[in-house]
């Protein structure tokens, strides 16, 4: 059987789905899509294994964007007899969850509403009568919180509970009326006598006309029809419209909800600071200050007192014996140890599959990806991000995006492939390729961004300020011109802004698990192919052809040595391991600093590239990829003239500083006579 999750965005479902579920999950696009849906499975009381599936959130069956549209065929479709729909409802925002309650009502499905966010509905003043909810629509109603767990064993005893019956109905079985009556949900689909009928109030009768119209019931509640009983308050009608809906919703809000006065707390004024323009960006840039010297701490910590050590005690006499047998030199040497270094094993740079090939993606870049995917999970679980968005809708709407853009520029500096699947919570085509491409150019990896620390750290802090204010220049220049040139324009930015609260460790450690999971699998054998091309090229001789037909394009313009094709060769497969084989070649500072800049911004590496060309098709990655190639290589060569002047670079620090807030401040100017002079344009990138 299947138990589908359905709710409206951002109420907790992917929560309540990890308490449901364990950490084997599949994450799958829906078929024809690109929306992904999550797959797991939980035990029932029955012993019976069921699959959850965590549906696209909706706010309603009547689709608006392909996310919706999508929910709405998984209900069709994937919904057999013996299947239980959870409609997860936000507590603290009953009257706007509801409309999506009663649609699937009216389609006579089982249906069990998990009231979630129930401690923080407690904690605003809000007061939910939920028997008489309960009554009103004739489904089970589970008050849960599914960070702490409440509520999850009683949400799992209902869903077992309407398997049973559907068990019991498919084998033909008595009637289980008299057995079921204790349980409350069953006992609401009992006849009643009219003694009882008259016994409610008037109030209860003015609602039953509505439900029904002048003539009568015309549908049982949903999984009556399995038993033919009917609950003690009249029936849903089939469809109703979208007035007589939001009508019925706040008569019943009205009934069952009450809110008393409360203070405002030091939290509810931090929510309220983190949204203001001023003190929201004092406290944005403190976030993500705190975010990055976090998971310097601990990648550092890691590297320094866990892998390194494991990799000089453990691997390093392994490989050193194998590296004896193998003999000192040879296909299958350079292969699997690499060259040696001042006769010494070097695992960042002597490119052999068991050296490089595992130091790299293990002890390099694990560690940070590990402190970063950590410091994610707690700006998502604590309700950070969402204030993110709201706090830069206008520089995104300025590069031809809503402010939700900046989530995977965020995971972005994680993972690019996770960042370029996240491009798919934007509405439009125009805006997906605005921010696929905007992400490729600006935004390194953790894995880079550890790389980059290590090979510039030793030189000082101006330079990676230099790199990085490049790049964030590259960026905003990107997004302006893609704005201005692209037809079309940005939606307005409509989302929910959840409660600050603390993450629970256990849901926080399932996502962090997830996420490193899928990197592992993508790092590590991405890594091995590029340590394999690379040497093949080297033992083949193709390595040297390449270096003689791209000489003058380096040497003259980018002011590198033709030893560098090696390192953007790479860059294809791993950026991060292209960024490493920089350090052997002897590069000065600046050519260090312009190397940087062009294989961060010339093109995705292989697993960023496969994904965002099954996300934008074919012919929006060739133009992507045009762009990230003028862009890259336009930068790089602009930066090694300024550099060879020999102007200082405080100088050129503080030249970026001033150049961004120019930028910013034009685009200000610039949004707001476009809102004023705003017409329809024509739509050939939108949805």
């Amino acid at each position: 059987m299947r138990i589908l999750l359905i709710g409206n965005p951002n109420v907790g479902k992917s929560a309540v789905f990890s308490r449901l579920t364990g950490t084997q999950v599949i994450i799958s696009n829906y078929s024809g899509t690109t929306v992904e849906f999550t797959k797991g499975s939980t035990v029932l009381r029955t012993g019976e294994t069921a699959e959850v599936i965590d549906v696209p959130g909706t706010y309603s069956l009547e689709p608006t964007c392909r996310a919706e549209e999508v929910a709405v065929s998984m209900l069709d479709s994937m919904l057999d007899e013996g299947d239980v729909i959870v409609n997860v409802v936000d507590a603290t925002h009953l009257e706007r969850n509801l409309y999506l309650t009663l649609q699937l009502l009216e389609r006579d499905i089982p249906v069990v509403v998990a009231l979630n966010l129930w401690d923080e509905a407690r904690h605003r003043g809000i007061s939910i009568n939920v028997d008489r909810l309960q009554n009103i629509l004739g489904v089970s109603v589970v008050p849960t919180s599914a960070l702490t767990g409440e509520g999850i064993d009683i949400l799992m005893n209902r869903i077992s509970e309407m398997t049973e019956d559907a068990d019991a109905e498919s084998r033909g079985g008595p009637d289980t009326t008299d057995s079921l009556q204790e349980s409350p949900r069953v006992a609401l689909q009992l006849p009643v006598d009219e003694h009882q009928k008259n016994e409610r109030s008037t109030d209860e009768c003015r609602q039953e006309k509505f439900l029904t119209g002048e003539g009568g019931r015309e549908k049982p509640f949903p999984g009556e029809r399995r038993k033919g009983k009917c609950p003690v308050g009249e029936g849903w009608s089939a469809k109703r419209s979208a007035d007589e809906r939001w009508t019925e919703i706040g008569r019943i809000v009205t009934e069952v909800q009450s809110i008393s006065h409360r203070h405002h707390t030091f939290i509810d004024r931090l929510e309220d600071a983190s949204i203001q323009p001023v003190t929201g960006l004092i406290i944005a840039v403190l976030v993500m200050y705190l975010s990055f010297k976090t998971v310097g701490f601990i990648g550092e910590g890691l590297i320094s007192y866990v892998f390194d050590p494991i990799f000089d005690g453990i691997v390093r006499p392994v490989v050193t014996r194998l590296g004896v047998v193998l003999g000192s030199g040879g296909f299958f040497h350079d292969l699997l140890i690499g060259r040696l270094v001042n006769g010494q094993i070097d695992f960042e740079a002597s490119m052999g599959l068991l050296t490089t090939g595992l130091y790299v993606p293990v002890a390099m870049v694990l560690p940070y990806v590990f402190a970063f995917y950590v410091a994610l999970g707690i700006l998502e679980d604590v309700g950070y991000l969402p204030r993110l968005a709201v706090l830069v809708d206008n520089l995104m709407h300025a590069l031809g995006m809503h402010g939700y853009a900046v989530v995977p520029m965020v995971l972005g500096f994680g993972c690019n492939v996770p960042a370029a699947l996240a491009t798919r919570i934007l509405e439009s085509r125009r805006e997906k390729f605005i921010c696929a491409t905007m992400l490729s150019i600006g935004i390194p990896c953790m894995a880079q961004t550890a790389m980059v620390v290590g090979l510039m750290g030793k030189y000082g802090w101006q330079y990676l300020a230099m790199i990085y204010g490049i790049l964030f220049i590259l960026w905003l220049i990107i997004g302006f011109v893609l704005n201005a040139m692209l037809p079309g324009s940005s939606p307005p930015l409509l989302m929910e802004i959840p409660p600050y609260r603390l993450p629970h460790p256990t849901i926080l450690g399932k996502k962090v698990w997830m996420r490193i999971r899928v990197f592992l699998a993508d790092a590590i054998p991405y890594v091995f192919l590029g340590v394999l091309c690379v040497n093949i090229l080297h033992v083949s001789g193709i390595i040297d052809v390449l270096s003689q037909i791209f000489a003058p394009l380096l040497g003259g313009f980018l002011g590198l040595p033709s030893e560098a094709i090696v390192a953007l060769l790479m860059g294809f497969l791993r950026k991060d391991v292209a960024v490493g084989m920089l350090s052997p070649l002897g590069l000065s500072v600046r050519q260090l600093v312009v190397a940087v800049i062009v294989l961060t911004a010339y093109f995705p590496c292989a697993a960023t590239f496969v994904v965002l060309l099954r996300e934008l098709g074919p012919f929006d990655m060739l133009k992507s990829a045009l762009i990230m190639l003028i862009a890259a290589f336009g930068a790089g060569g602009l930066t090694n003239l300024v550099m060879s002047r020999m102007v200082p670079v405080t100088h050129v620090v503080i030249g970026l500083i001033i150049l961004v807030v120019v930028i910013l401040l034009v685009s200000r100017v610039l949004r707001t006579v476009r809102i004023r002079h705003s017409k329809d344009q024509p739509r050939s990138y939108e949805r």
